[in-house]
């Protein structure tokens, strides 16, 4: 990544405040990879999920074979939010950026995003994707699924941001891991 990109990107999310506490591990069991940041009284955790088991999520839910297999095309993490501090905090999903490992800065694909295509193929269905924006009073939370435009097994950079009635919190997880088709 080039600094110009860096500055760039660091200008349209804000100042970065350094994180209250970050972990990343591997879950034993599952193989899943695991990111947990904990700032601005808010939890974000996100979880990898492999293309199998994004598939089988829908073909379980009754989507034809072709569209799971698109979906599972992306890489999908399971995003989850907390509030845990004492006032409401607001994310949007269309502020947060993620840059390739190649530089290319995007948005991850939205809830409605998904909508729109599923609709056109007559498919009723949304609850597994995280809404593009959504206000969390204290102790409210959400986890869904957020896709990422990254081949399986690349690793990406994502900046997130939410606002609290204090001012805009903003961060960066570096090296997520897309998960790969390899159990």
């Amino acid at each position: 990544m080039s600094i110009p990109l860096l500055l760039w990107v660091g200008l349209v999310l804000g100042v970065e405040t350094p994180p209250e506490r970050t972990r990343h591990y591997t879950d034993a069991q599952t193989g899943s990879e695991h990111w947990i940041v904990s700032r601005g009284g808010v939890t974000l955790e996100l979880v990898s999920r492999r293309p199998e088991q994004v598939q089988a999520f829908y073909l379980g839910r009754g989507f034809p074979p072709g569209l799971a297999r698109r979906i599972a095309s992306y890489c999908t993490i399971s995003v989850g939010l907390r509030n845990d501090g004492p006032d409401p905090i607001h994310y949007d999903l269309s502020r947060w950026r993620y840059v390739t490992e190649d530089g290319v800065v995007r948005n991850p694909k939205a809830k409605e995003d998904w909508m729109r295509e599923w609709k056109a193929r007559g498919i009723r269905f949304g609850f597994s994707q995280l809404s593009r924006s959504q206000t969390f009073e204290p102790g409210d939370w959400n986890a869904a699924m957020v896709s990422f435009e990254v081949p399986h097994g690349a690793r990406f950079d994502l900046h997130y941001q939410w606002e609290t009635p204090h001012g805009e919190v903003t961060g960066t997880l570096e090296e997520v891991h897309c998960a790969s088709d390899e159990s």
